[in-house]
């Protein structure tokens, strides 16, 4: 018999013991799904305890991504503490009203429940103020939700929740990593009804040494509860009650969901920096670049490849400016291969004339071209000389977050260069200054493809061209008398 199914026990337990009633929540918001109960979780709904009962004011949670933070501290706390003290006023954020509004709906269909009125039948949800953004109960108080940087006019609060203030795209640029600092110090510090007593509860992973949490390092009186996904060194935390538990080094937080395999998949998938501040809680200091060099593995011989893909990004410039840059990728098997790259300063009528030229030549299954500026003229100029394997691509973020985006990848040793290529040195340049460099072509011609590397394998695929003999390639490099790119019925391969 679970605790579950004996109501008088269930009826206290959940009334009075946090834990349990955390439990139950997640059980009525995942019908079907485990709850796997924990040592961390004890330790959180200890501190939140603590905050409940005032004896501690200014609270960060640092926790890695899918170990039920928000569930615990943004669904369930609000909701235990409006069953204990009906007239108490939260203001809850996350970075996007979204999320805020998913998280509001969560505290809400718990609340309106038949067992949740049951358990607290003196607080009650006002229905003449009931939405997914704001809701009051009958003591004219509740939960208001809204997003960092959004309205709070109007709105004051005893305790203030904010829950993944911030994302990993915020990171890129200084002013996106100010916001959230900024809004928290002059907007949402200034918002409780009671500054003496008011109580804030940070609850995040940590994305960087310039996050929220490190602007807050210098701040006072501020308990910071740090569990990462496996112990560095031993750590003891307090779970209550005289009780505690020490997280020894080498453990993982929960073995049977994120053990070994899985920590070192994540690391590899996310990149040592991302996954370090993340996963482990410890932001890794910046060392000015996105890439090393000693991240793109050099190979003397191309292996056979399944595709073969042409990425172009366009500059219609003449003897000064910034370079058309041209990179020729192969793929197999998730591993990405750079055979070519070459930039020029050229005309608009000379850079059709060099793709034409350069697309005769190796015949690639797919042409990616940047469609920004010149480059949505000259591939339909392109289209309409009957090349039909052309992919346009735009970009809706900056070269810092593309680049971002495909580092792991780099990191990975899924991208290998060809150590022949006449413009290797350059290419190494660019990439190794960047983003402080003087040029970024090369990059952008790089990430065209391999920022969505699945997308641009099924595009050649259907674009695939067979019967394909490539002989002068010396021209890029690589001695023609040695070797020579040609077709087989399996792909490419560099002989």
């Amino acid at each position: 018999m679970s605790l579950f199914d004996d109501a008088d026990v269930l009826k206290s337990a959940l009334r009075n013991d946090f834990l349990s009633f955390v439990a139950k929540c997640f059980v009525y918001l995942n019908p079907g799904q485990i709850f796997h109960s924990n040592w961390h979780l004890e330790a959180i709904s200890h501190k939140l305890d603590e905050c409940r009962k005032g004896h501690i004011k200014r609270l960060v949670i640092l926790l890695p991504p899918r170990h039920l933070k928000s569930t615990i501290t943004s669904v369930a706390w609000p909701a235990f503490v409006l069953g204990h003290a009906p007239q108490t006023k939260f203001i809850c954020a996350s970075y996007g009203q979204e999320l805020a509004n998913k998280l509001s709906n969560d505290t809400r269909s718990i609340m309106n429940s038949e067992w949740y009125r049951n358990l607290f039948p003196g607080t009650c949800i006002s229905p003449q103020k009931d939405t997914q953004h704001y809701f009051e109960t009958t003591d004219h108080a509740g939960r208001f939700a809204t997003s960092v940087g959004g309205p709070m006019t109007g709105f004051g609060c005893d305790i203030l929740i904010v829950d993944d203030p911030q994302k990993p795209s915020d990171m890129v640029h200084e002013t996106s990593r100010q916001r959230a600092p900024d809004w928290l110090f002059n907007t949402a510090f200034s918002r409780f009804n009671d500054p003496k007593n008011g109580i804030a509860v940070i609850v995040m992973q940590r994305l960087g040494e310039d996050d929220l949490i490190g602007a807050l390092e210098n701040v006072t009186d501020v308990e910071v509860l740090k569990i990462p996904t496996r112990a560095e060194v031993a750590i003891t935390y307090d779970l209550g009650d005289d009780l505690h538990h020490t997280f020894s080094a080498g453990d993982f937080l929960q073995e049977e969901r994120f053990g070994l395999q899985e920590f070192e998949a994540k690391r590899v998938e996310m990149g040592s920096k991302d996954f370090s501040a993340q996963y482990q809680q410890e932001p890794l200091p910046s060392d000015g670049g996105v890439f090393h060099w000693d991240w793109f593995t050099q190979c003397d011989e191309l292996p056979e490849v399944s595709e073969l893909i042409m990425s172009v990004d366009v500059a219609a410039t003449e003897a000064g400016g910034n370079y058309t840059a041209m990179t020729l990728w192969g793929h197999l098997n998730g591993h990405w291969y750079l055979v070519d790259a070459r930039r020029y300063q050229h005309d608009l009528a000379k850079v059709r004339q060099t793709i034409q030229a350069l697309d005769k030549q190796y015949q690639p299954d797919l042409l990616v071209i940047d469609s920004g500026g010149v480059g949505n003229g000259l591939i339909a100029e392109l289209r309409d000389r009957g090349y039909k394997h052309i992919r346009p691509t735009g970009a809706s973020t900056s070269k810092l977050e593309r680049a971002y985006d495909i580092a792991a990848m780099v990191e990975a040793g899924r991208v290998h260069v060809l150590s022949s290529i006449a413009k290797l040195a350059e290419f190494r340049r660019e990439v190794i200054s960047f983003p402080e460099g003087k040029s970024a072509d090369f990059i952008d011609s790089m990430t065209q493809v391999l920022r969505r590397p699945d997308r641009a394998i099924r595009y050649a695929r259907q674009h695939k061209r067979g019967g394909r003999q490539l002989l002068n390639y010396g021209h890029s490099g690589v001695h023609s008398s040695v070797r020579r790119l040609i077709s087989t019925p399996r792909g490419w391969i560099l002989k």
